[in-house]
């Protein structure tokens, strides 16, 4: 069955008829006859065929960059415009990309690329000499059919070896003569340039840029998905000068989120500026724009910004932080302008556009907050990247909109997923927020075997006032082997032995330096003078037969390479299997040491940035402070509230019940809970299964509640010093692995009530004071105005209880990543927690 091509993509249905021609031979009749014709051709047949067209394309997953610079997710992925490559390639295949792909001649190819939808791939700017860009792209193929995907370079669509009577380089214009050059020199690699990913699954594409020399560098190539469409990109990249620094922003316009009219100042907004170089970069806010915008707006302050002036270190970044305060409900525009320095003059200007919107928030709600981070991000590593060795099982957290003095916390898992390096991590908040306790980070800093995992908690506070940010902060990272970690012992023996360091003294010619012993890399001891291999001594043995042998026998086991012989060169044979040889020419001609090979080679030491959005903004009306904790979930709604008329009470039955019916009361209760017959077998199997508590809290102390008791006689002291005597004579615990909040076990920044003696009554009355214990001490330093009328502090205990509900959180998780706790449709299913002071 033939079909015509369909023109697109989607499901067709063709309806079949199939009618017989043949019939039963009959005798010739004089004339036609319709009835007779329909009867020999018989009864026709129909059945329809339903077909899904689809033609192969392929989506950008993931892109992580790999580089000396300062270049997140975020940054990476709008610089190579992958919104735009990805919704190029759900679309339909233009009759252009038909036409190129079925192209034959060099001409008409050439004729063709040109109306190629163009994009920009753009590795960002580094300095000359520095380490390669390299841009890993996950290239996934969501459709039902396989996807073979090809790059063509300039090369691909000329001849290779082009006769000079047809050589077109000769008259080509600069823009080709360039592409030419970079292709030559492979300023830009791509591998693998060709391959097939099959339905479902995924490929790494890897694009490197190499800083060879200054300047900026550009290379087009042609994307084919063969049978599916095609895309010119222009490969980007800038090389600077390596004294020099050069800072940037993401965006020549920032935008800002919109602020009410009518505060007496705004929320604080940040703004990330980052150097590119391998230098410092000193800089300062050139405020004339910013005083402009004053005197224009009545004299009111509509932006200020902090700090006006600083260093940001080599290939870092940092955050201006900006105060947008509006007096009416319109646009403001203010050109930033910052110069960077060098011996306090200007050298360099950076100028880019803020542009902010007040609002009345009488007529509008509050808006939302304005980012620059697209929202197609992924929220994690899509696969693991090749050379990479950790990542994060979430890298966006939204703390959603709190008010001031409110804790908000997000956690994520840190995994190290190599099986033999060993991760020291360490995290950065870059100045996002004025104080680093408005952003705590636990732990800051740790280590991470192989295979081993970490929570991060992350904990938002505004204390200095209201802010409204979007940011990153980054886990920085160093690997080292685990091999490394097999002589410490012996390493700690040679520090404990008291070996002396030898004196290094300074010759008139060139420094001294110290020599390392090339088979320890653990050690790295300083090797002394006498045991090294120098010049004049590599002379001295040469020079005799005795020497010459001693050489040839243990030149290769015992020389080291001393500071007189600097390596010329490393290089590696393709017939030493790899084997680097470190070669070293001395006056005699003759080569130096032959060490071994490299050790293996560390994952990258890229850092891993996790997004941060909070908002941060002053209520009108606190919370009320009552004696219940209400989850807001469980609050009904005002419209599912019925009003229910309550008959009236009357003024007798409002009297307090005594305190002995009470008593009585609650006594009998308690007999007939204690009573039942399964109480016992109860209590026998908590003893079973709990572990025997060892707190010290058992010993006699204070009831942890803020009731008042009577001053105590002579008697009570009396008591109390018998107590004490015998606690000091007791023998020490030995160390405690539990640790439980429930049981007053808390960190020194948490207090609890206590009962502390109160004051002698005054003028007939008594006064009531509660006071509050820190862990840290005995002497209770909370004055009496913390404490509500009705004795109770809600306020810490709401504190102490979401201590303990987020530490048991957080070690639910902890369990459940490393396998501990099995969760089926949503619920644990073990809950088994084997560290229970986790």
């Amino acid at each position: 069955i033939l079909v015509p091509p369909p023109p697109q993509r989607g499901t067709y249905q063709y309806i079949v008829r199939v009618q017989p021609l043949g019939g039963k031979p009959e005798a010739k009749r004089a004339g036609p006859s319709p009835r007779r014709d329909h009867d020999r051709m018989g009864r026709a047949v129909e059945f329809t065929i339903h077909a899904e067209v689809e033609y192969p394309y392929i989506q950008i997953s993931d892109l992580r960059a790999d580089s000396v610079s300062c270049q997140p997710l975020s940054m990476v992925w709008a610089q190579c415009q992958v919104d735009a490559v990805n919704e190029l390639f759900q679309g339909e295949v233009a009759h252009t990309e038909r036409e190129f792909q079925a192209a034959i001649g060099i001409d008409q190819k050439k004729k063709l690329v040109k109306e190629l939808t163009p994009f920009q791939f753009n590795f960002g700017t580094a300095a000359a000499g520095s380490q390669p860009t390299i841009l890993n792209v996950a290239l996934s193929n969501p459709g039902h059919l396989p996807a073979q995907f090809l790059f063509q370079f300039p090369k691909d669509l000329t001849l290779e070896k082009a006769p000079s009577w047809c050589d077109e380089r000769i008259a080509a214009a600069n823009e080709e003569a360039h592409f030419d050059w970079v292709e030559e020199h492979r300023i830009y690699e791509v591998e693998p340039r060709e391959g097939t990913i099959p339905p479902g699954g995924f490929i790494f594409v890897r694009f490197t840029y190499h800083h060879i020399n200054v300047g900026t560098h550009l290379l087009p190539v042609v994307f084919n998905v063969l049978q599916g469409r095609s895309a010119l990109i222009y490969m980007k990249a800038h090389s600077t000068p390596p004294n020099v620094g050069r800072l940037s922003v993401r965006s020549q316009r920032i935008e800002m989120t919109p602020v009410a009219i009518g505060v007496e100042e705004g929320p604080m907004q940040v703004v990330e500026v980052t150097n590119n170089g391998v230098v410092q970069a000193p800089w300062r806010i050139e405020g004339s724009s910013i005083e402009e915008l004053r005197a224009n707006n009545y004299g009111f302050e509509i932006l200020k910004v902090f700090p006006d002036s600083g260093v940001i270190e080599p290939n870092s970044s940092t955050y201006l932080h900006l105060w947008f305060t509006p007096v009416e409900a319109k646009e403001y525009h203010c050109p930033l302008q910052i110069e960077m320095l060098r011996d306090g003059r200007p050298v360099e200007e950076l100028v880019f556009e803020v542009s902010m919107r007040g609002f009345d928030d009488r007529i509008e709600p509050i808006p939302q907050l304005i980012t620059s981070f697209p929202s197609t991000l992924p929220v994690q590593t899509y696969a693991p990247v090749p050379n990479f060795g950790a990542a994060l099982s979430v890298e966006h957290l939204d703390f959603g909109r709190a008010s001031l003095r409110s804790l908000t916390s997000r956690v994520c898992v840190l995994v190290n997923y190599t099986p033999d390096w060993v991760l020291n991590f360490q995290w950065r908040a870059r100045d996002l927020l004025r104080s680093s306790k408005e952003l705590r980070i636990e732990p800051q800093e740790g280590q991470l075997g192989p295979g081993d995992h970490e929570l991060i908690l992350f904990t938002v506070q505004g204390m200095s006032g209201p802010f409204s940010i979007a940011g990153e902060v980054a886990c920085y990272m160093h690997w080292t082997h685990v091999a490394e970690f097999r002589d410490e012992d012996q390493i700690a023996m040679h520090e404990e032995s008291g070996v002396q360091e030898e004196i290094l003294v300074e010759h008139k010619d060139h420094v001294h330096e110290p020599g390392y012993s090339k088979k320890d890399f653990v050690a790295l001891e300083h090797v002394s003078v006498a045991n090294r291999l120098t010049v004049s001594r590599f002379r001295n043995l040469m020079s005799t037969a005795a020497g010459q042998k001693f050489l040839n026998e243990n030149l290769h086991r015992t020389a080291l390479l001393s500071s007189h012989m600097a390596p010329r060169r490393v290089h590696a044979h393709p017939e030493s299997g790899g084997v680097v040889t470190l070669t070293a020419t001395g006056a005699s001609g003759v080569s130096g040491a032959i060490l071994s090979g490299e050790g293996p080679k560390p994952p990258s030491s890229f850092p891993l940035f996790v997004r941060i959005m909070a908002q941060v903004l002053p209520m009108d009306e606190e919370p009320e402070k009552n004696g219940s904790l209400v989850v807001e979930e469980a609050l009904p709604r005002q419209a599912e509230i019925e009003e229910v008329e309550l008959p009236p009470v009357p003024e007798e039955e409002r009297a307090p019940v005594p305190e002995d019916i009470a008593g009585a009361l609650l006594s009998a209760l308690l007999e007939d809970a204690l009573g039942a017959p399964e109480i016992p077998s109860l209590v026998d199997s908590m003893l079973e299964i709990a572990q025997t508590p060892c707190f010290t809290q058992f010993h006699p102390s204070p009831p942890p509640s803020p009731r008042t008791l009577a001053e105590p006689g002579a008697e009570q002291e009396e008591t109390r010093a018998v107590e004490e005597e015998e606690l000091s004579d007791e023998e020490p615990l030995g160390e405690n692995p539990w640790h439980s909040p429930l049981s007053l076990d808390f960190d020194d920044d948490f207090s609890l009530p206590i009962l502390q003696q109160p004051p002698k009554k005054t003028d007939g009355q008594s006064q009531r004071k509660t006071v509050f214990y820190s862990g840290a001490g005995t002497q209770p330093q909370i004055p009496e105005a913390s404490v509500p009328s009705d004795g109770v502090n809600w306020d810490s205990f709401k504190c102490v209880g979401a201590r303990v509900l987020q530490e048991y959180i957080l070690s639910t998780i902890d369990e459940a990543v490393g396998g501990g706790v099995a969760f089926a449709a949503g619920r644990s299913t073990d809950r088994r927690i084997d560290s229970p002071g986790r």
